[in-house]
């Protein structure tokens, strides 16, 4: 059996713009990492902002460059870590 751990990394600054299916397809092809969520920045139409976990996005959601990504890695695969 092989340990995982969860982290939470900025995405690839080749995959902003891309959909959470590229990514998805990417990181579990390339990584060997399954990606669970996105870490968020939002503003208000005041101007607040404010950050919220996306947990399971939709395929189509478009990546942005503030977005970070929950990825659940094999132990041994600290490449990851920001």
């Amino acid at each position: 059996m092989t340990s995982a751990e969860l982290q939470l990394v900025f995405v690839p600054e080749s995959l902003v713009g891309c959909t959470f299916l590229e990514l998805f397809s990417t990181l579990t092809r390339q990584e060997s990492a399954i990606p669970l969520g996105l870490y968020r920045f939002a503003q208000t139409s005041y101007g607040a902002v404010f950050q919220y976990v996306y947990t399971n996005p939709e395929p189509d959601v478009v990546l942005r460059a503030t977005d970070k990504v929950y990825v659940l890695v094999n132990f041994d695969a600290t490449h990851l870590a920001n």
